[in-house]
């Protein structure tokens, strides 16, 4: 089925917000599309151009479309196909890379105003863009698709970045073998983790007063940005250790996610370390609390079984409503009865038991850090009622929704 290049092109015009030109094999533009009718770069286009800028994305396009700053405000994108060559442009992006290719134009027009008008593109929806033009139209005449690593490779990463980055690590070595500084020791960090994994919330504490001589990794120039960097880089391996003792990786992920944003919002070192450190005991705690619960029922206790790992998660995602057992072994691919005595092999308990026991924990939850009432909670989490509610609670914790609350809710709600 023949392509329909037209379709294409104002798509993506529409899509970047900004001017398609189709160039001949001589570079002359012979047609343009720019459904803005507020945008008009032609006087930009005229000062680029003269400057044998086409000719260079020419070049540079044969295979993999290329991304070509001028004077860091704007940027053209080129993509050859075997008939022309497209150039989409004026764009404006943002995102975390920079591009290699940079031109820097003295334009003799006025024509740089124009980008005052440019919106800002995400570079997700730039490099879709990108992608879809250079996949479709060239799909017949390429052996593989070009994808967003190798728009990243060729237009954002400098060729020798290699070379410069062994030259860096040569240096740094060798600055530090001249001074004797060093990072502080692996196997502190393993014991740390360790400690993590099995739920031992006292070695984790004597990891951590610990007395070294090295120190913390330099991760940024800017002494808070670096403090930062390193919180984020621990609480991360501190959730993987987690997992590994247990723990469902949607609620470490979940956990990680909420300390990292806290920490991203601190103006203080001193608070991102403690921030840091309460993420470290709360994953300990946690994974104690849930290699006690194996250890009363005689229960397997190391890394879990990845079907139960992953029925976990299901249950975890789908708290808020009603969840049978059935369901849960579609998803995984699982005959129920299979699943079921899995579980309770491994676990010691029931799937059934353990979906009661993980609603009524989320139940306690609600009950301590929100103000919802006892039937918005029920409703929430797929009980048939309020008293059905009432009932699992009391049989799994000996108390009533009521007597929970006054005993444990958080004072905020009680003004």
């Amino acid at each position: 089925m023949e392509l329909n290049l037209d379709y294409l092109i104002n798509k993506t015009s529409r899509r970047l917000h900004t001017a398609v030109r189709v160039l001949d094999n001589n570079l002359e533009v012979s047609s343009k599309v720019c459904l803005r009718m507020d945008l008009n770069d032609e006087m930009l286009w005229n000062d680029i151009s003269s400057k044998e800028f086409i000719a260079k994305l020419l070049e540079e396009s044969a295979t993999t479309p290329r991304l070509f700053s001028v004077n860091k405000r704007f940027v053209y994108v080129s993509i050859a196909l075997d008939s022309c060559l497209l150039v989409l442009g004026p764009i404006k992006f943002f995102s975390g890379y920079s591009l290699k290719n940079n031109y820097e134009i003295s334009l003799v027009s006025d024509g740089m105003d124009v980008t005052k008008i440019l919106e800002y593109i995400s570079w997700d929806t730039l490099v879709d863009s990108v992608l879809d033009i250079s996949n479709l139209a060239k799909k017949n005449n390429i052996a593989f698709e070009i994808n967003e690593n190798d728009i990243v490779k060729y237009n954002c990463i400098s060729d020798n970045m290699d070379f410069l980055l062994r030259q860096d690590l040569e240096e740094k070595i060798f600055q530090q073998q001249e001074t004797g500084s060093h990072h502080n020791p692996y196997d502190q960090e393993v014991r740390e983790l360790s400690a993590i994994e099995n739920g031992d919330i006292e070695a984790l504490q004597k990891s951590i007063d610990e007395d070294y001589t090295g120190q913390l990794g330099v991760l940024a120039d800017d002494k808070l940005r670096n403090i930062k960097n390193i919180s984020i880089v621990v609480i991360a391996i501190a959730s993987r250790a987690a997992i590994k003792g247990g723990l469902s990786p949607e609620i470490a992920f979940s956990m990680a996610d909420l300390y990292i944003n806290q920490i991203e919002n601190i103006t203080s070192e001193n608070i991102c370390l403690q921030i840091t450190r309460n993420a470290e005991y709360e994953y300990t705690k946690i994974v104690h609390e849930i290699k006690e619960e194996h250890a009363a029922m005689n229960t397997f206790s190391g890394e879990e079984n990845e079907h139960i790992m992953a029925a976990k998660n299901y249950i975890f995602k789908h708290l808020h409503g009603k969840i049978f057992v059935s369901e849960i072994a579609d998803a995984l691919g699982l005959n129920a009865n299979y699943l079921s005595m899995l579980f309770k092999e491994k676990e010691g308990i029931t799937l059934k038991d353990y979906i009661l026991n993980s609603k009524t924990t989320l139940v306690k939850n609600l009950l301590t850090y929100s103000a919802y009432n006892y039937s918005e909670i029920s409703y929430y989490l797929g009980f048939a009622s309020q008293s059905h509610l009432g009932k699992v609670f009391k049989e799994k914790t000996g108390m009533t929704l009521s007597q929970y609350r006054a005993k444990y809710q958080m004072q905020e709600f009680l003004d």
